[in-house]
């Protein structure tokens, strides 16, 4: 199902080379997504990554208490989970837009990108 657990033998043998997420963080996956998106789209969602995710969860982890606690490490997982919770609210907000290819400004991107962080990063607080 995943290499999370194989031994380097293993996926050497595969001929996979597997990264970690852990070693990766959540930027490539957007950036991964934002190249699928229409350039206004992406012009307008990437600033707002760079301008509120790492801040977010920074906050989160230091002065917020989550419903679900795990181990040690958890922290890494739980950002890249919990930012491609907001890349598949995004698509799904935005997709009615999307499906009338209507533009929409950078100040309704904005508000639709806060909606969807409120939910995918805040969603598990106490």
């Amino acid at each position: 199902e995943n290499l999370n657990n194989a031994s380097p033998a293993t996926v050497s043998r595969a001929g996979i080379i597997f990264v970690s997420e852990t070693e990766l963080g959540w930027k490539p996956m957007v950036d991964s997504w934002l190249d699928t998106r229409a350039k206004h789209e992406a012009a307008a969602l990437k600033p707002l990554f760079e301008k509120y995710v790492d801040a977010l969860l920074d906050v989160i982890r230091i002065e917020c208490k989550p419903v679900m606690a795990g181990s040690p490490w958890a922290h890494v997982s739980r950002d890249f989970c919990q930012v491609s919770t907001l890349v598949t609210l995004l698509k799904g907000i935005m997709k009615p837009s999307e499906e009338a290819n209507e533009q929409l400004s950078s100040g309704h991107y904005e508000r639709l990108f806060l909606y969807c962080c409120t939910w995918a990063l805040g969603g598990l607080l106490e």
